[in-house]
């Protein structure tokens, strides 16, 4: 079975949002606050932001950096081959 913390990183690199709750639900991660922590020692630039929710209780929904997500890598490597390329071509 994958860990706790790898399915953590694979949610996250897909472009995925992430709260507490869902969480538990998904991961049976009870401390969700921890694993992030662990996360961001290990260099995962991952953004917390504080939102309201519809039944007026604040929440910490936290996500990936794009740069660090699959999406974002495979941007940032079609743009230096559109940049090798367009070298090539003065």
């Amino acid at each position: 079975a994958m860990s706790q913390t790898m399915q953590l990183i694979e949610h996250f690199r897909a472009g995925n949002t992430l709260t507490s709750a869902e969480a538990i639900v998904r991961f049976s991660c009870e401390r969700l606050a921890s694993r992030i922590s662990e996360l961001r020692q290990a260099d995962w630039k991952i953004r917390g932001a504080r939102v309201k929710c519809h039944d007026g209780k604040r929440r910490v929904v936290y996500r990936l950096s794009y740069e660090q997500t699959v999406a974002g890598e495979k941007y940032a490597h079609a743009l230096s081959d559109i940049q090798k390329l367009s070298a090539l071509a003065f």
